[in-house]
């Protein structure tokens, strides 16, 4: 471990402004969306969202966003969040038409904000 004297004060000065860019960035006073999600959470996410029709799209859906979270094409989306499950739900709604595409992704947004 470093003492205080080993350390540059420009490389202080760097570790405070980046922490001071982190905190507007990703301000602490909502959720994270990093935070872990347990797997009957995220199948509640997307039966709300599906089976009570809480987003307006075609229920085909709801297989391809399941499969999408819980077995992801791409490696970064693999740890279990709700950046994770949201970026399913993004995957899933490029299978449809334009106008019906933008709709749909506009109304999930309304989901994950009201995630506690």
């Amino acid at each position: 471990m470093l003492s205080r004297k080993a350390v540059s004060p420009d490389v202080v000065l760097v570790v405070q402004c980046a922490d001071n860019v982190d905190s507007k960035l990703f301000p602490s006073t909502g959720p994270s969306p990093f935070t872990i999600l347990k797997d009957g959470q995220a199948k509640e996410i997307i039966y709300r969202a599906f089976i009570e029709d809480e987003l307006d799209a075609p229920k085909d859906l709801a297989r391809v966003i399941h499969h999408e979270y819980f077995e992801p094409a791409f490696r970064h989306f693999a740890p279990r969040t709700k950046w994770s499950l949201q970026n399913a739900f993004t995957s899933g709604f490029k299978l449809l038409e334009p106008v019906p595409q933008f709709k749909t992704t506009a109304s999930i947004g309304e989901i994950f904000n009201s995630l506690n």
